[in-house]
């Protein structure tokens, strides 16, 4: 068998959908995949956040190139990403939760405005929108508390006596001292 009539053998023998829906995904992968490409964006940035986020709250005003350079000196690259575990640890289940709400809210909206009789466009971006803000809103409830702690974390100096030993710890002393809605301040 030649190579052109092996190509064309196998070219007939796959049959792709017009439209690949929810209900067709493997979504195992699809959440552990969305998982790990978010993970690694988040690792990618957290430096960044992290110079922000201590630049919101310094006495004396650095550049962010100063304030990274400070921060190494003080902690060492691991300095970079003081916090990042706590974030990680709560950005997965959180973001496994907005994908799911997101597409489960946008399946069952969009089936019932097609039902009440909107156009299929119409349907399709009012089902979008309320989608989207209900999982954002069903998200927040994870991702708020994990941004206090790690932001708690971010802005505690190397240099100084630490509050903090790590995220557990942030989360118990936060609850303690300020009860569940601390957490939540921001909200």
């Amino acid at each position: 068998m030649n190579i052109s009539a092996a190509e064309e053998e196998s070219a007939q023998e796959i049959h792709i959908p017009a439209d690949i829906d929810w209900e067709m995904l493997d979504k195992s992968k699809f959440f552990f995949l969305g998982a790990a490409l978010f993970s690694g964006v988040s690792a990618t940035l957290y430096p960044v956040v992290l110079v922000k986020t201590r630049q919101q709250v310094a006495q004396v005003q650095l550049s962010g190139i100063g304030t990274a350079f400070s921060i190494v000196k003080h902690g060492g690259f691991q300095g970079l990403y003081r916090g990042f575990g706590t974030s990680l640890m709560g950005t997965i289940p959180a973001r496994a939760l907005y994908m799911a709400a997101l597409e489960v809210t946008k399946s069952n909206v969009g089936s019932t405005t097609v039902k009440l009789g909107f156009p299929e466009p119409t349907a399709a971006a009012i089902a979008n929108a309320v989608a989207g803000l209900t999982a954002a809103m069903v998200a927040q409830l994870v991702w708020t508390p994990i941004d206090v702690v790690s932001q708690r974390l971010m802005v505690q100096s190397s240099s100084s006596q630490c509050r903090y030993v790590n995220g557990i710890d942030a989360f118990r002393k936060i609850v303690n001292s300020h009860g569940p809605k601390g957490l939540y301040r921001g909200f």
